[in-house]
């Protein structure tokens, strides 16, 4: 079984740098990017912090850049919630 493990990704509401000027969303797509030459995956699993507001928005977009990454591939999505996640919003996107 080949997995993909990421942690950490820290999204947030609005997409962009935030006050600190790290931007989750541009480093997801990123790293994204970067492996994109991956083939043969089984899952990709994300844990950690997932969104860093807890946000409806934060959650929607990691399920879409990492469902169109994971998809093309076979792959299935597995998330691990953190701290700084809202659990019912995290459940409310990904159930609704």
């Amino acid at each position: 079984m080949r997995l993909l493990h990421l942690s950490d990704t820290h999204l947030d509401r609005s997409g962009g740098p935030d006050a600190d000027g790290a931007d989750g969303t541009a480093a997801l797509r990123c790293l994204l990017a970067e492996l994109e030459h991956l083939q043969g995956l089984d899952a990709v699993v994300v844990t950690g912090d997932v969104a860093d507001d807890g946000s409806h928005e934060a959650y929607a977009r990691a399920h879409e850049l990492l469902s169109g990454f994971a998809g093309p591939r076979g792959a299935d999505v597995f998330y691990a919630t953190g701290n700084h996640d809202d659990r019912a919003a995290f459940g409310a996107v990904r159930t609704g």
